[in-house]
């Protein structure tokens, strides 16, 4: 569990296990507290920021050179054939 932005400090800490009382005089677990542990949050939203420019550039790229190839006199595409009648 991750709690955030916790003041330093002296705190207590109680764990209370809900269990039957029969299986907790058996049980035995152990805790483990870390501070200051980075999350891979802030990197994964910079990521996703950082890929918006050139996915917009590439998408911006490609409908331009369709347009041009459109307008060609060789148009791979959709090219209508003038037919000798």
């Amino acid at each position: 569990m991750i709690v955030p932005r916790v003041p330093s400090g002296k705190y207590y800490l109680r764990v209370e296990p809900e269990m039957e009382s029969r299986i907790y005089q058996s049980m035995h677990y152990e805790l483990s507290i870390h501070r200051d542990v980075p999350t891979h949050t802030f990197f994964w939203i910079a990521a996703l920021l950082l890929l918006i420019p050139p996915i917009f550039t590439t998408v911006r790229a490609a409908t331009f050179e369709s347009a041009r190839w459109r307008e060609s006199d060789y148009a791979p595409v959709g090219a209508s054939s003038g037919g000798d009648d």
